[in-house]
């Protein structure tokens, strides 16, 4: 793998972000031994970079329990909503999702919701 620079002259405050972008680049690189094994320190692991990463070394199985991950903790550790009905409707790492039966359900419960908060939220 190419070096990116040494990560710990990095800023802490971006050092997450950094690594995380590491992950993808690799993944980009077609590299999927140095996307597992930055993945595995990736914080959070189931971050849209990592997310993305999977997808585009194959690996299904693991962006899907991101996914799953990110939907269930994400709020609660980034303070902020991850893999919204937009967001996984548009995304064009998940082409390679798009036929499997738990990313369609995924997809389907994240409209259901989407929907629900457009009527909720409806003239505000």
């Amino acid at each position: 793998m190419a070096s990116l620079g040494d990560e710990a002259k990095v800023p802490p405050a971006l050092r997450k972000a950094y690594h995380r972008s590491r992950v993808l680049l690799s993944a980009w690189k077609g590299d999927r031994t140095a996307v597992l094994k930055l993945a595995a320190s990736a914080e959070p692991p189931f971050a849209y970079e990592v997310t993305n990463a999977y997808c585009l070394v194959g690996l299904k199985k693991e962006a899907l329990a991101n996914i799953r991950e990110g939907i269930q903790r994400g709020f609660a550790v980034n303070k902020d909503y991850l893999y919204t009905y937009l967001y996984l409707d548009r995304n064009p790492y998940f082409r390679v999702l798009r036929s499997e039966p738990e990313f369609l359900a995924i997809l389907a419960e994240a409209k259901a919701t989407y929907e629900d908060l457009l009527k909720k939220y409806e003239g505000l």
